[in-house]
């Protein structure tokens, strides 16, 4: 049976979205019931992520500006290109640099979230107002602030998921984002009957 919406208040919940190419993620978790330790209670915390990783960027772009550290201690430190953000609420509170297997690649990478939550004393003493349409209105304007700062990142291709530059690609009837090296592969000995006519160049009738 799912879950009702109590009871998913009692867990962690998660959302995910992508503008602009620019992955992120809402969070919403430790929502307490009132108890005779805690006669208050708790609503819950929300939170917001951007989620990256090194194939989104050139290499020296990640190193120098996005790559996400951890100190001896193990706290981490996210990349000056993330701290520079204006979106953050109250300033980041979690920069966590993490590894992703890459199947087609054959290797690992790597990969930063980072963010901030809505849990500061004065959310305490506002009674915690934040929804998650609140919330999502924060992320996303973060989002493209990071997008229109880094023009220059790399793209996906819908397709083959290759990522590279932004002039390596072209637009898909369908709108998407194809490779140029992957349209050459494919249509290597084939007719233009025989291309999938959604990824065909957005403007080739033929």
């Amino acid at each position: 049976m799912t879950p009702d919406h109590e009871e998913y208040k009692q867990g962690s919940t998660q959302w995910g979205f992508n503008e602009e190419g620019i992955a992120y993620q809402l969070s919403h978790h430790a929502v307490r019931k009132p108890d005779e330790h805690n006669p208050e209670g708790h609503p819950g915390i929300w939170c917001f992520y951007l989620m990256l990783h090194e194939q989104m960027f050139p290499a020296d772009v990640w190193q120098d500006e996005i790559r996400t550290t951890h100190d001896k201690s193990g706290f981490g430190n996210a990349g000056k290109g993330l701290e520079r953000l204006n979106g953050w609420y109250g300033g980041i509170t979690l920069a966590e640099a993490g590894w992703l297997y890459d199947r087609r690649e054959k290797r690992w990478i790597e990969t930063a979230k980072v963010g901030c939550d809505y849990a500061h004393s004065w959310d305490h003493d506002a009674g915690y107002p934040h929804t998650l349409n609140w919330v999502k209105r924060d992320a996303k304007a973060t989002a493209i602030e990071f997008a229109n700062n880094y023009p220059n990142r790399y793209r996906r291709c819908a397709y083959s998921g290759i990522w590279g530059p932004l002039d390596d690609f072209y637009t898909a009837r369908n709108g998407a984002l194809v490779s140029l090296s992957k349209e050459a592969d494919i249509m290597k000995g084939a007719t233009k009957t025989s291309w999938p006519s959604q990824w065909a160049r957005a403007g080739d009738e033929g």
